[in-house]
This record gives C-alpha cells, structure tokens and sequence, in this order.
C-alpha cells in the first residue's frame, strides 16, 4: 500500500478512517515534524479522544506497555505520544505489539534532530512499525536559502512586521534550526510588546548566536591568531548557558571535521580552487564526489562529509587556514582540556579559557 502524504494522513485521522496503528515522523526539519505531530493530536482530540505524551529518551517500556493494555472508561480513542527514541529502541518492538492488540488505540512516534540518525530502515523495530503502520520521512533538512522565506512565514503566523534585514540577521543567528527561529519570534514579540515591529538592533540584543555558529566562530579565531575574538565568542557562548563541558565538546567535534577536511585537501590538492567558490563546490559534491569518503570517518555525527555540501563547503575553507600540524596540536590540546575537567584540575571555564587561549596565539 503506498504512504499517504502527511496531510492526507492528518484528515484520515480526523475523519475517523485512519486504521493503522502506529505512525513514525521523523525528520531533520524539527519545526515541520512538530507541526505534523501537533495536527494529529489536534485531530485525535477533536474526535474527543485522549492524548498522552510520554518522554522517549527516559521511557520505561514496562510502564508505557500497562499503560496501553488498560481500557479507557472516557474516551473511545487513544493516541501515545512517545516523543524520541529510547536509549535501547528494541522496546519499540514489543510497544508496537501490544498497540496492535488493543482497539482504538494509535502510538505516535517523533524523532527529530540528531536521534534522526539512528533510524535504519534495516532494524528490526523499524520493520516493527512499517508492517503494521506508516513512516513518514518527508520532514527533509532545511537548507540556508530556505530560512529566511521560513523565518518571514513564522513571523506573518504571530502578527508580526520583520524586514530583510531583521529576517537575514535572524537567519545568521539561528542557523537551519527552524524551531529555534519560532522560538526567539516569541522571545521578540515580548521583548518589543506592545509594538509588532521586529527591527535588527532588536535581535542584536535580544538574539544570541546557534551554537553551531558561535563554534565555527571561535575556531576562525584560533585559525586567524586572534585571541581577543576567540575568548569574546567564547565568553558569548558561556553567557548564553552552553556548559564548559558542552563547548569543549563541539570544539573538539569541529576540530575532527576541519581534519578530515584538511585530509581531503591533501589527498586532492588540485580541488583547493573549487573549495574556495560554493557553486563550484555544490556541483563537484553533487557529480564528482569520490564516493569511498562517505563512508572514510564513520557515521553522521562523526564524519564531515555526510552533512549537508554547505556545511562541508564551510568546514574546508575553514580548513585551509590550518596546517595539518596546527590542527593535531589543537587536538592535542582539546583532549588535554577534557582531561583537566574530568580529573577535576581546574573548573571548566578556567580550563576552557586556558585552552583557547593557548590555541589561538599563547595566554596573556
């Protein structure tokens, strides 16, 4: 049978025809798979049916499985919404095994952001669920040129008045993450309350930079020698609550990518050119990408080359400002800073301050 889109699925569901079990959403676009997932509660409820939501990541597969054995006295439809996946998703096997026996009942999965790269179509409790249900996968990543249409859209959605610019500047504060642009839209509506008007110096004050940005931002310091801009981004990135721990390890995380980058570059000398235009990039990406790279570093999360080509694209022109050497003291660097957190030898943001330091141009 084939899979309905996501909408076809949400009227099925309200028009009380939906008969299969178990719907899976999952996605790199977070805001559209909480969407979707809100429209089917929506739906559940207007058919005076009852929602109960329950953390993936710290399910207990006992519990949810008595929870769904039980018969409603009050409502003549039931929806689970186990939001994420638990640590080991075997259970997901047995869940689905008991939402298939018992009537009127239906279990929502989301699984949103990094959890999305633990879903394989091979594992068993994915053909769990696809057997008797549906997997919805339409949620794609969003890409940069799509986040400012998206980021206007949200804000016409709260009656708010944003330009260009206010929009572009938005954009470059929260990366693709379009969950995060909803919610600093309604960090802004009170902040500017009672106008509507979004200006950009209103995000300048209000709006501090992703993470993901803040990181690539203090590696550019490192690169660039220049210690008062690293330890500024640093500080922002502490003031904005990352923990030292956090930081250290996504520091650690970038410096990994700009290796494998620099490795690329030294094995293909004669690709530095089109490194350095993102058109040319995209299109060497798309037709002449030596496959076997895919697979050199290792899954998603660990390997640069299975993100999206801008972000690759990013990371290389980054990694040209490196030599290789200074990229192992970096990580020699790095690794010692984790030692010293973990041993207890300095609090973290002595230690993270040292090391950043040390990294980009010797301590004061």
């Amino acid at each position: 049978m084939a899979s309905p889109s996501a909408k076809a699925m949400i009227e099925a569901v309200r028009s009380g025809k939906w008969d299969r079990p178990v719907i899976l959403l999952y996605g790199k676009d977070a805001l559209s798979v909480e969407k979707t997932a809100d429209e089917i509660v929506g739906a559940v409820r207007s058919l005076e049916g009852s929602v109960q939501s329950v953390d993936g990541r710290r399910l207990r597969v006992g519990d949810l499985l008595d929870e769904i054995a039980q018969v409603s006295l009050f409502a003549q439809r039931r929806l689970f919404c186990l939001n994420g996946l638990p640590s080991k998703a075997d259970g997901i096997e047995k869940i689905v095994g008991r939402v298939k026996e018992v009537p009127d009942t239906l279990l929502l999965i989301r699984v949103e952001g990094d959890q999305v790269d633990r879903i394989d179509r091979r594992l068993r409790w994915y053909k769990a669920i696809v057997r008797v249900g549906i997997a919805l996968d339409e949620f794609k990543e969003v890409k940069e040129r799509e986040v400012p249409g998206r980021i206007a859209e949200l804000a016409g959605r709260a009656g708010l008045e944003i330009g260009d610019e206010a929009i572009r500047l938005l954009a470059d504060r929260v990366g693709t993450n379009l969950v995060t642009a909803r919610q600093e839209l309604e960090k802004l509506s009170l902040y500017v309350y009672p106008s509507k008007r979004i200006e950009p110096s209103h995000i300048e004050e209000a709006v501090g930079r992703s993470r993901e940005k803040m990181i690539f931002a203090i590696t550019e310091g490192i690169s660039g020698r220049n210690r008062g801009k690293a330890l500024a981004d640093l500080s922002e990135l502490l003031r904005q609550g990352a923990s030292g721990g956090a930081i250290l390890a996504l520091l650690a995380r970038q410096a990994r990518f700009l290796m494998q980058g620099r490795l690329f570059l030294r094995e293909n000398p004669a690709l530095r050119g089109v490194a350095r235009s993102y058109p040319s990039f995209q299109s060497f990406f798309r037709k002449d990408f030596p496959s076997e790279w895919l697979d050199r570093f290792g899954s998603r999360r660990t390997n640069l080359f299975r993100q999206h080509p801008y972000v690759i694209y990013l990371h290389m022109n980054q990694a040209l400002r490196f030599r290789e050497g200074e990229l192992f003291r970096l990580l020699g660097t790095l690794s010692k800073a984790d030692r010293a957190i973990k041993t207890g030898a300095g609090s973290e943001q002595t230690v993270l301050f040292t090391a950043v330091a040390a990294a980009s141009g010797g301590l004061p």
